[in-house]
């Protein structure tokens, strides 16, 4: 639902962290796919980017995608804010990490 997928993503932002020096403009956009066990905690290595608005040119551009990706191993987010038992609903979750709430 909308609010079960709103509390997820202020999780991951408490869990974003960027590169230090990383210059973040606020119309950035990573959509990750990652596969979920059914303790609702992201399994290794299944992170994947599957789509961006960044440029490969713009200077940020790894410290941005690879801060995203991180943010779904930080250890406060590794066990995601989902309900059990609609495990069928998020076992392979699509989200998209939208950097406009990002004030640097």
């Amino acid at each position: 639902s909308i609010s079960e997928r709103d509390l997820v993503i202020q999780q991951l932002r408490s869990c974003f962290n960027p590169r230090a020096g990383t210059q973040i403009v606020g119309n950035e956009m990573v959509q990750i796919a990652a596969k979920i066990d059914k303790n609702a905690n992201v399994i290794l290595n299944s992170v994947q980017i599957i789509a961006t608005n960044i440029s490969k040119s713009n200077p940020y551009y790894e410290a941005i995608t690879e801060s995203a990706v991180a943010t779904l191993y930080n250890p406060l987010c590794a066990r995601l804010k989902l309900p059990l038992d609609k495990y069928e609903s998020w076992k392979e979750l699509k989200i998209t990490i939208d950097y406009s709430w990002v004030k640097n």
